[in-house]
């Protein structure tokens, strides 16, 4: 709306995309900005513009040569859910949520991770932080983080006792900010309490081709 030239970015991990010609304050170029090139290591983008506002005290009337940081939105789609990988009948894990604000800025988010079949959650376990919804049998949190922060949760839950057979018990979490929604996953296996093992008996006369 600013009827000149700009230099936009678009971000393929949010699928978002932002203006560069602005100064600090958010105005954007008051005259045309041009040949916007972005540096190996995505860090930045060198801009040739008109522009007299996008810093403080660029009053030569001539175009300049500008250096715009890029800054990461906030993004928590590294978040994991993570515990032990085996279990038996009875066992008590011990979950852990890690979400991870990897971006540059502050932002916010939302996670859910249902109490999977198979398994009941532990009354007063999870960690301060997050918490549990008896009516949805799920834990919960939302909130924000600051750039570059993480927070852990710990929740506790006991795998069915009454368990006696080979069970895969699959814990699907979801983890979404703004736009952005994640899968956060683990998989524990649970061993067999009352498996009979048939004895193996060596064969012979078998012919090979």
């Amino acid at each position: 709306t600013n009827g000149v030239r700009d230099i936009f970015f678009y971000d393929r991990m949010t699928d978002e995309v932002r203006i560069v010609s602005q100064n600090s304050d958010g105005q954007w170029g008051n005259l045309d900005s041009h040949k916007g090139v972005v540096s190996p290591d995505c860090s930045g983008i060198a801009v040739s513009s008109e522009a007299s506002n996008l810093i403080p005290g660029d009053s030569n009337g001539k175009r300049d040569i500008l250096w715009a940081t890029v800054v990461h939105p906030a993004y928590f789609l590294d978040s994991h859910l993570t515990g032990s990988g085996m279990a038996d009948p009875g066992d008590t894990i011990k979950y852990k949520i890690r979400v991870v604000n990897s971006g540059d800025e502050e932002g916010s988010a939302a996670v859910y991770v249902p109490i999977p079949a198979h398994m009941t959650y532990v009354p007063g376990s999870v960690s301060l932080g997050g918490s549990y919804n008896q009516a949805l049998n799920r834990i919960e949190w939302s909130g924000s983080l600051d750039e570059g922060l993480d927070l852990l949760i710990s929740y506790d839950a006991v795998v069915d006792p009454n368990l006696t057979a080979f069970t895969l018990i699959r814990s699907e979490g979801v983890i979404s900010s703004g736009s952005l929604t994640g899968e956060m996953t683990h998989v524990v296996v649970v061993n067999a309490t009352d498996w009979a093992f048939a004895p193996v008996f060596a064969q012979t006369g078998i012919g090979l081709p």
